[in-house]
């Protein structure tokens, strides 16, 4: 029983940890971005842990890692700050 219950835990974890890497975060100028779509490359604007200031100038696309990726939306809580 109890290696049954140690299999499903490392089950769990391993499927939180997936999800995790699948979603990929980027700042570039300021901004910071959340990748929507890898295959389409898409992102949009989200929160991150430094509060915007002034005048926000969102470009149309942003590149990350070699690829120029287009701004497709704000995402919900981009105005938000991130506490860590």
């Amino acid at each position: 029983m109890k290696n049954v219950i140690a299999k499903l835990i490392l089950l769990f974890v391993i499927m939180f940890v997936s999800v995790k890497v699948y979603a990929d975060d980027f700042c570039v100028g300021g901004i910071y971005y959340e990748v929507v779509s890898f295959s389409d490359l898409t992102c949009e604007v989200t929160s991150g842990t430094e509060k915007y200031a002034g005048d926000i100038v969102i470009p149309e696309t942003v590149v990350y890692k070699g690829q120029t990726f287009t701004v497709m939306s704000i995402g919900r809580s981009a105005f938000f700050i991130v506490q860590i």
